[in-house]
């Protein structure tokens, strides 16, 4: 099957799924010019560019036109010279009246005009969009600069015509007198019954994992970007109609608030409900299956990590809080500053994330981070200042929380006992880092230079101490079930951190995720597939170990999904290997065909992983089977792989790029590709 055969497949099989969006606007000015290539997004050097479609996506449904308004064969540049500079900033408001710049901007914060800054100032080269004073160009050079120029040039370069610089004045006057983005109506935008039933939605499934707005107290007209950020995130788990598209509407509308907010005052970015109001935007873009939202995202990840890093969160030491103060302020005053210890924690988790997820390299280094732990979630979630105090009935503030770089050098230490310490609910934080850092000895083993003096044996050395801490969080965690009483959510927690663990063993398989993202990119690629080969005959326990972490993944994910927004990328990456593995494993024998080991199932204590680990260790011949898979090393058991994984992806609707990823495994399973 040829590669173009092999993408037509996947476009019959999935058409249904993935409409086409339409052409881009024409544009008021020519930059076609600045865009090379025959595809306007090459997927060769995108992680994930090749899970979308091969075109521009739109965000936007398009809006009928005007009656007597035919726009394929509008002057758009006449029409916008007919404009004075007050239009260019016309938007279309409910009920399709234009909003203009004049009016009041009542929900925005307003900042206090200045013209200059003290050399101290936070910001020494300040400037804000309402500006007491015009602004200006500054000159170049004085009169007396011709006897510079007359010494002649060091190079026969074209000169600038005065075209040319009419070209440059009338580029730079663009975006001063344009808005970049088109008028949107804002006629549907929802009645607030259903903002409420969103933002509810939004605290029931994703407070646990991005506790950052602390619900008791929280406002929504105190900070509408923030609580349209939330609505975005929480739409996508309704039953409406439409609200996956609406979702990614809104999420991008929110964006270009936020980049209006930064451009009126820079003092936005530093603030933490910019800071979160970012952070649910940039979650939403990830698993909104938007092509556009989800680079954008990516490429604000760096901005999200800087202003975090400005503004101290890596090494937030608050002050303490005075006792003499009443008991509700004390309360407020301790929100104050959990909330910005919880912010800089969910923005060094999704950060971390893409290192297993994505993988890609995290911005944030792990010697970045010297945070105190958040509190304990009861304390976040208390009703009530009476009900926070009953909390620590010792003393009259909370109890002070303990530095997260000491608690590390514990888990060095005194592993086991350091574990059954921690609180459950920091349980994340260590896991997350450990998985960073095995994905960053991985990356650095990876480099030429690393078999040059024993350092891959070393790195190896490393690895594998992280991976058996790792493993003893696995263990503990997932006996205590048995031995504590758990909530549901508490358990969705448990299981939720051991698949995050499972993933870290796919990581510290060598170069697979690396070598597999490649191949899944061009599955007929022969040298790509020689090279999976190849990875696959170095260790033949290493491909059983991976075979037996991914098919947990995938049992975690059938048994306990929670709609926690990045499970589809662990569905579709333990599917992708456990697909590849399964081409690999040696083919069963008369000898094996009594004997019948589940890989999948999960283990509630260390007995239950013996048979497992002699598996593992010495490939002793049994039948391996998972879920839906009677032999995985037979000549069918790749493609129950997939049907499995697809089913899982199917399954989880809340999040829309499941279904990208679904598109993948269903050009797989069609196309009938072996390696």
């Amino acid at each position: 099957m040829t590669s173009g055969e092999y993408n037509e497949n996947i476009d019959r099989r999935m058409e249904s799924q993935c409409p086409t969006p339409s052409q881009p606007p024409s544009a008021a000015f020519d930059f076609s010019d600045m865009i090379t290539g025959a595809t306007p997004y090459p997927a060769n050097f995108d992680s994930f560019a090749w899970i979308f479609e091969n075109n521009l996506d739109e965000v936007f449904p398009s809006m009928p036109p005007s009656p007597g308004h035919d726009l394929s064969t509008m002057n758009v540049e006449a029409t916008w010279g007919k404009m004075d500079g007050q239009q260019h900033l016309r938007l279309v408001g409910e009920g399709g009246d234009a909003v203009g710049p004049d009016e009041q901007l009542d929900d925005l914060p307003q900042p206090t005009p200045r013209d200059h800054c003290s050399p101290d100032g936070v910001w020494p080269m300040e400037w804000h969009a309402a500006s007491a004073q015009p602004l200006t160009l500054p000159t170049l050079g004085s009169a007396g600069d011709e006897r510079d120029m007359n010494s002649g040039f060091f190079y026969s370069i074209k000169s600038v015509s005065d075209s040319v610089r009419a070209k440059m004045v009338n580029s730079i006057r663009l975006p001063l007198q344009r808005s970049p983005w088109q008028a949107v109506s804002l006629a549907n935008f929802p009645p607030k019954e259903k903002l409420d039933h969103c933002i509810d939605l939004f605290f029931r499934h994703m407070d646990r994992t991005f506790t950052v707005v602390h619900r008791p107290t929280f406002d929504p007209g105190k900070f509408p970007v923030l609580t349209m950020a939330m609505a975005s995130v929480g739409a996508c788990y309704t039953n409406f109609e439409g609200a996956h598209g609406f979702s990614n509407s809104l999420s991008e509308l929110v964006r270009r608030l936020l980049s209006f907010m930064a451009e009126h005052d820079p003092r936005f970015l530093r603030s933490d409900q910019y800071l979160a109001a970012k952070l649910f935007q940039s979650v939403q873009g990830y698993c909104g299956a938007s092509r556009r939202l989800f680079e954008l995202s990516e490429s604000s990840r760096s901005s999200l990590v800087h202003n975090a890093k400005s503004m101290g969160l890596f090494c937030y030491r608050p002050l303490p809080i005075p006792e003499h103060l009443d008991l509700e302020d004390r309360w407020h005053q301790w929100i104050n500053q959990e909330k910005y210890r919880r912010l800089g924690w969910a923005v060094y988790s999704i950060d971390a994330s893409v290192s297993y997820l994505h993988n890609s390299r995290p911005h944030l280094s792990v010697s970045d981070i010297d945070m105190e732990m958040p509190s304990s979630i009861e304390h976040w979630q208390a009703e009530s200042a009476q009900t926070w105090a009953a909390l620590h009935p010792w003393t009259d503030n909370a109890p002070q929380p303990l530095r997260f770089k000491s608690l590390c050098q514990s888990l060095l230490d005194r592993t086991d006992d350091s574990i059954r310490k921690l609180n459950l609910s920091h349980h994340r934080y260590f896991i997350l880092t450990l998985i960073r850092m095995i994905w960053g000895l991985k990356e650095i083993n990876s480099s030429p230079m690393s078999s040059l003096g024993g350092v891959a044996a070393q790195l190896n050395t490393g690895r594998d101490h992280l991976q058996d801490i790792l493993d003893r969080f696995l263990l503990i965690r997932l006996s205590l079930p048995g031995q504590v009483p758990l909530t549901k959510v508490e358990l969705a927690d448990a299981y939720r951190e051991a698949q995050m663990i499972h993933m870290s063993h796919l990581h510290g398989a060598g170069d697979l995720v690396d070598r597999l993202h490649a191949f899944l990119r061009s599955p007929t690629d022969e040298g790509l597939c020689r090279q999976m080969m190849h990875w696959a005959a170095q260790d033949a326990m290493r491909v059983r170990n991976v075979a037996y972490h991914s098919s947990q993944v995938l049992a975690i994910l059938r048994n306990y999904q929670s709609n926690y927004p990045l499970e589809p990328f662990s569905a579709f990456h333990a599917g992708a290997v456990l697909w590849f593995v399964a081409q690999v494993l040696p083919r069963p024998t008369n000898e094996s065909n009594d004997s019948v080991l589940r890989l999948d199932k999960i283990p509630t204590c260390e007995r239950d992983l013996t048979p497992t680990r002699e598996w593992v260790s010495t490939g002793t011949p049994v039948r391996v089977s998972v879920f839906g898979v009677p032999n995985l090393a037979s000549d069918e058991g790749k493609n129950q792989v997939l049907e499995q994984t697809a089913a899982l992806l199917k399954r989880m609707a809340c999040w829309r790029i499941s279904q990208n990823f679904l598109k993948v495994v269903m050009g797989l399973l069609g196309s009938g590709l072996t390696t």
